[in-house]
Parts: C-alpha cells; structure tokens; sequence
C-alpha cells in the first residue's frame, strides 16, 4: 500500500508539473495572439515543427573473427542506441507519421480495441481535469517530449578502433616463489566503415617480440609485411570485416622475474593464540597497476588489529571475514609497500589463499600501432586503447 501510495504522489507531482507547463505556454500563445481561449480543448499541439529522436545509431553485431579457436576480441557489443538525429522545440507539435490524431473525442466503432493505459495516466488526466487543461493537449505535451538517448551509447569519432588486450594468471609461494604464471593477449581491429583497406603500421616495441613470448599471425595477414611492421591482409585489395583478431599472443613461466608485481606473505607465530602477519608488494614491470585489492582471509578469527601500513587504504570485511588492502595506484612512486596486522590465529595455512586483482592500461607484451593509413598512403584516424586485467592472482600456502 504505501509502494501504491507513493506512486500515486508521484504521478500527481508529475500532472501538476505538465499542467503548469501547458498553462504557461498557453498564456504565452495568448500574449502573442497565436490562439484564443476556446482554441485548447481541439488543438493537437503547441507552436510547429516536428520533434525528432536524439541518439547513436544501432550497430550490428558482427560473429566473432578471431583464429585458432580463440574468442578473444572485444567481448559483447558495447554500442547501442536509436537510430536518428535532430532537435526539437519543448513544444513542438507532433509529426502526423510518429503521433496519433487528436479527434474531438473517442469513439468506439466496431472492432475497435482498447489497450491498457500505461501506469500513472489516469492520475495525469484527473491532474488535468483539476486545472482546466484539455487532455488531449497533456497527451499531445507528453508525445512532443524528445526520446532520452540510450544508457551507454557511444559516440563514434574514428572509423577504426584498435584494441589491445591482455589477461594474467598466476599463482605464487608465501615467500613470493612462482608455482604458475601464464599471460595471454590480442591485438584486435573494428571497422565502423565498409570497404576499410588499410594498412596498420606497428610500433617500434612490436617489430621484434620478446623472446618469451609465442606470437601468432592470423593467417589472413601478410606475413612478408608483418616482417616489416606492417599488418594489412594478405591479399591487399580485400578489405578489413568489421572486426577482427590479427595477432595473438603468449606466455608460460615460472621465472618471477616475468611476474609484474611481487608479494610476500609472511606469517609469524607470536605465541597466545596470535599470528603477526606482513604482506608486502613491489612492482616489477614498467606498468601502472590501478585498482589494486589484496585480500587475506581470517576465517572468523575476530578483528584484525593494523600494526602499520604504508600505502593505501585497508578494511576489515567482518561479514566475509576478509581483510582487504586497496591501493588506487602501484607506479613508480609506489613501487613497494608492507600492511602489518596481527590477529587470533594458530594455523598460518587458515590465512590462505592471499588473492590480488588489479589492471592496467598498458600491456605486458610490448605492442601497439603506431599509424593507419589508406592503401593509397592517406592517413586514417583511429582510436586505440590498451587493457591488462587479472583472470586470476594468487599467493597459497606452499
């Protein structure tokens, strides 16, 4: 009852507001001597001009291209919107090809069908009826107002979008050893415009791939050309599909010379049924980590009591029984840092498994494009954006 009761405030609130908007466009009217005081109640709207949606138009989803049975690329489509464009006066009258007519009154003929209205109408028109206002003007105020664009549309500035993008896994000893560490990445393409033939010139950090890594060409690619730096399809006049993969990347390894951050995490048996715990990070790649959250578990062990901490902001999860340590930023100016607590533990395994998460703009493996241009030389513009994320990171017992 009180959901019921509130809604109809709010529908009322909302009648009195397009009341006393149409009120006061009609007392404009008079003033200009556009209509006369009996003119309302068969009047199909206010001034001229047709109103129009604003928005993004819908892009197609496209299947995925990628090669070798990976489906990596650039996941679900995050474009959408209405189609069209324009602007419209406050207002406008309706469009007879987008609005219903206004007749003198409804007529019920045969076969004629009548449809729910939708929820908050009837208190609009009773709203109406209060204030004098003929609700065929509220319902041709209501039809005049512009369509709101789509939640996350997305404005398209340049035909083709580069995307870069990289997971890491890993797994690591509590005195920082490597037990698993695996990266996997791809270099993908969209096209916003047919018939794109292009050629994409790479980066000098991308020419030569490091040695640790294994690269694979998608095989519509010309490798005589990616030996140059250069990738464009192999047969140069066909054009580039909407999206697609054009180099892969990986890496298994066990050296924590590869891993991009270290971390510790020491237990120390401090007699009483406590535990004295250090938890300690350092970058060890040219990256900035964002959005760093290290999470140690306490297994309903009570309140953790903070000795120190460096960086960064910490939280005890009492619901989850987790202590969580959050940095914005790991770069070089917070390349390392230690968060000290003890609390009531006697087995130092109940405080594993330690897990991470953080991203990145920049990748791992060092590649980006550098240009794009037509295959007649012209310059194309694209966008590029570059992604590490973390599929899994964390530090176990032994």
């Amino acid at each position: 009852m009180q959901v019921r009761a509130s809604k109809e405030n709010e529908a009322r609130d909302e009648g009195r507001r397009k009341a006393a908007a149409i009120k006061a466009a009609q007392r404009e009217m008079k003033e200009m001597g556009g209509m006369g005081n009996s003119a309302m109640g068969n009047m199909q709207g206010f001034g001229s001009g047709a109103p129009s949606n604003s928005g993004y138009g819908n892009f197609p989803e496209s299947q995925s291209s990628g090669f070798g049975g990976s489906n990596t690329g650039f996941g679900s489509n995050p474009y959408g919107g209405s189609s069209g464009s324009g602007t419209g006066s406050s207002y406008g009258a309706p469009s007879t090809s987008n609005a219903p007519k206004m007749g003198g009154g409804m007529k019920l003929g045969k076969g004629m069908s009548l449809k729910k209205k939708a929820k908050g109408t009837d208190f609009m028109e009773q709203m109406a009826n209060e204030e004098g206002i003929s609700t065929s003007a509220l319902d041709s105020q209501t039809a005049a107002a512009p369509a709101a664009a789509a939640p996350g549309a997305v404005v398209r500035n340049d035909p083709v979008e580069v995307e870069v993008m990289e997971t890491v896994s890993c797994r690591l000893t509590a005195d920082g050893g490597v037990s698993e560490f695996e990266v996997k990445g791809s270099l993908n393409v969209l096209c916003h415009e047919e018939d794109t033939k292009i050629r994409l010139q790479l980066g000098p950090q991308g020419r030569a791939p490091a040695k640790e890594f294994k690269v694979r060409l998608n095989p519509q690619m010309s490798k005589p050309d990616y030996a140059n730096g250069v990738l464009q399809m192999r047969s140069a006049d066909r054009a580039f599909p909407n999206k697609l993969g054009l180099v892969q990347w990986k890496l298994k390894s066990n050296d924590e010379n590869m891993i991009p951050l270290k971390l510790v995490c020491w237990p120390e048996d401090i007699g009483d049924g406590r535990m004295n715990v250090n938890i300690e990070y350092n970058l060890n790649a040219p990256l900035a980590l964002h959005n760093v959250l290290i999470k140690i578990p306490l297994n309903s062990h009570g309140t953790p009591e903070v000795v120190s901490s460096e960086v960064g902001v910490y939280r005890h999860n009492s619901r989850r029984h987790i202590l969580e340590w959050e940095i914005n930023v790991i770069d070089a100016d917070t390349a390392s840092g230690i968060l000290e607590f003890e609390v009531d533990c006697s087995d130092k395994s109940e405080l594993f498994p330690v897990s991470v998460s953080f991203s990145s703009n920049e990748t791992l493996y060092p590649i980006g494009i550098a240009q794009i241009s037509s295959l007649v030389g012209e310059e194309t513009k694209f966008s590029q954006r570059k992604q590490l994320n973390v599929e899994t990171f964390e530090i176990d017992n032994e």
